[in-house]
Order: C-alpha cells, then structure tokens, then sequence
C-alpha cells in the first residue's frame, strides 16, 4: 500500500514555487517539504502539516547559492567581509575564500572561519604562506613567501577544506615576473590533484601566455575586466580564450571592484561565451558597491543577457561541482538531500548600477525572499546599494 502522507509532519513547507531544477537547467511549479536538514519530498500539493508553511508563488526556488570567489578571512585579511552578514544573510549557503589565506596562516583560517561559520566555507590556498593581509604590500614581497612543499602539505592534510590554489599575477603583485608564480602554483595544484584559479590583469605578460599554461579544470577569474591585454581582440573574443575553453579551462567573473568591465562582458555573452562561475569576488572595498554581493553580479549578468537558467547554474551546481562540494549536497534539490534552498524575487524596477569602470546598466534586481541553511531558516539582510553614496572605483590593479 502507499504511504499515508495525509498527517505527514514536518518542519518547513515551501508551497508553490518555481523550482529550480540544475542539473537539467528547467522550472517546474512544485511544494518542498522539509523534515531536520533534509529535503522530505518534493512534490505537487504536498499533504500534511508544518511550523512554516510559506507561500512561494511567483517565486524562484533555487538550490542554495554558491560563491565560488570571495573574501571572508575576517580579522586576517583587513578587506575581508563577515562571511554570514555578506553572504549566508544575502542569500549564499557556501562560499570560497580565492587566496586570503596561506599554508601560514591557514590555521586559523580553519579554526575561526571554516569551523565557526553556520554556513559551508572552502578555499583556494595562496600560493604565497602568507596569503593576503593588506592592499599595500604583495604577498609576493619577499621570494621566500612561496613555500610550495608546506602548501602541499596543507592541501593533503585538508582536503575538505582546500579546494584548490590561488595566484595573483597583476604587476602590483607578481612585478615582471608572473610566469614563475603561475608554475609554482600549477606545480601544487598536480601535486595535490586541485585546480589553480588565476587572477589576471595588468599583467607582464600575455593572456595568450597564460592561458597556455593553464591545465584543463583551471580557472581564469576576472574574465570580463576591461584592462589591457583581456578576454577580447577589438570586438572579437581573443582565440586563446577559445581554444582554452575548448581544452577544459574555466572562466570566473570575479566581479570585484574593479574586474568587471559591461561592455566586454556584453561582447562576450552576444557571442555565446557565458562564464562557467559567477564569483563576486566580494571584500569591504564593494560590498556597497560596485559589486554589493553575488545576487546582485548575477543579476548584472542576466541584465547582460545571460539567460536566467545558465546564471543560476553557474551560482548553484557548477560551482559546488568544481568545489567538491555537490556530494555533500549543495548545489541541487533532491528528495533526501540536504536543505539548503534560497527562494528569490526578480525587482520589477532597475536599478542603475555601476561595473568597475563606472558605466551604468539599468539592472532588476534578484533579491532573497527566504534561505534555508541545512534545514534552518535565516534571517536576511537588505540589500546594501540602498542609500549609499557612490564613489566611483579606483583601479589600481590590485585584487577584491
């Protein structure tokens, strides 16, 4: 006989949303019953009663969102963000921290932000053993800061958390010499079976160099800055671009406060080269603006012309897919698997907003209606673009 599900209990009901399925990239209008941290069914007009029914017509339901770069070493790295008041309150169950940490300081990265934080938190490793700590001194001052064995070390013994190698090769960081970083930290990448993310921009050498270098899996953050020497040749993407798409390279936004450029994103996106990740790259230097948090550089890229479903599978499932982090749940809803939703509302009115250079787009805004964090409901915060003053960004080529 079927299950009696007449007098079914559970904790949350989510009636009526459309729900997003991403691993096939397609809506369907269904109910969420949710039972502890765990999906309970999904399903039409679902019987039974709950402690929160919420009436979700007429909005997204979404996988948990994925930050896939950001900067939340708080307390270490003086521009980093508080990673639940900018993330896991704006709607973003599980981030990565893109190099604010070092085989150095990776400890206490572990103990007070990964182990202390409500909401899932991974990284990328700093080449260098200091990883960040000021926007004044690189963290490639001195040669010695490179100490590829205890970084391979750190990423053998913390798998979960190291999810792969960070460097930054703009020449206020990387100076003449970028090629040498980016092989250190592909040589630790091979080493502990992870991906490099590669930070360009006002680089000393080529993005055709670069990219040359890159393995399959590897990962061009900051792919639409506007800088010299980027993802475009004139009004064409750039071959190399292509052709390392082609061979397994990956392609963040990274939107910062000055690596996000409209009208090379828009050239890019009209030509079909949709990013694989929408990363925010967000720290205290944007998160009043110009990129304010990930739902509001996601929404930038629909108001580009990236179609919604392919901006919500590249905050969803194919972050958490490249973090490691899908089997553990995150980036998909299924019947038995954990919790983590964030429910959604497109704005019917633009608002204006900035990209690093100062241009203006009129953008309808994807705001978070309600998160679920592994079957716990969290409060949100409101957007941070709301009576802020701008002040246009400095680009002096450094990162965040």
């Amino acid at each position: 006989m079927p299950e009696d599900t007449s007098v079914r209990q559970y904790d949350i009901i989510l009636r009526g949303g459309n729900v997003f399925e991403s691993t096939t990239g397609t809506f369907r209008t269904s109910d969420i019953a949710i039972k502890g941290c765990h999906i309970a069914r999904i399903a039409q007009d679902i019987a039974g009663t709950a402690t929160h029914v919420v009436d979700c017509r007429d909005k997204i339901v979404s996988p948990g969102l994925v930050d896939m770069h950001t900067h939340v070493y708080d307390g270490v790295f003086e521009k980093s963000v508080p990673v639940v008041e900018a993330h896991l309150r704006r709607g973003v169950v599980a981030v990565a921290d893109a190099g604010s940490f070092g085989c150095s300081n990776f400890e206490g990265f572990r103990r007070y932000i990964v182990e202390d934080s409500p909401c899932r938190v991974v990284g990328f490793v700093n080449i260098s053993s200091v990883g960040l700590s000021n926007m004044e001194v690189s963290e490639f001052a001195s040669p010695a800061a490179v100490m590829q064995d205890k970084t391979i070390a750190v990423g053998k013994d913390y798998p979960d958390i190291v999810k792969g190698v960070k460097v930054r090769l703009s020449r206020s960081q990387a100076a003449e010499t970028p090629l040498e970083y980016l092989r250190a930290a592909i040589e630790v990448g091979e080493s502990i079976g992870k991906p490099v993310m590669v930070h360009f921009g006002e680089t000393a050498c080529s993005i055709e160099e670069v990219l040359d270098e890159l393995r399959p899996g590897d990962i061009l953050t900051h792919s639409f800055h506007g800088k010299s020497a980027g993802l475009l040749d004139g009004g064409r993407l750039n071959e190399a671009a292509l052709a390392a798409r082609e061979r397994g390279v990956l392609f963040d936004v990274g939107h910062g406060t000055t690596q996000l450029a409209y009208r090379v994103a828009r050239i890019a996106l009209e030509q079909g080269f949709y990013p694989d990740t929408i990363g925010s790259d967000l720290s205290l230097r944007n998160w009043r603006e110009p990129a304010y948090d990930l739902l509001t550089v996601m929404s930038k890229m629909i108001a580009l012309g990236m179609p919604l479903s392919d901006v919500l599978v590249a905050s969803t499932l194919r972050p958490a897919e490249l973090l490691g982090i899908s089997v553990d749940g995150y980036g998909v809803l299924a019947e038995g698997g954990m919790a983590s939703i964030t429910v959604l509302e497109q704005l019917t009115e633009p608002d204006i907003l900035p990209d690093a250079s100062d241009d203006r787009l009129p953008v309808k805004r994807l705001e978070p209606v309600l998160v679920v964090n592994r079957g716990e409901l969290v409060d949100q915060v409101p957007w941070r673009g709301t009576n802020v003053r701008h002040l246009a960004p400095v680009d002096d080529g450094t990162c965040c």
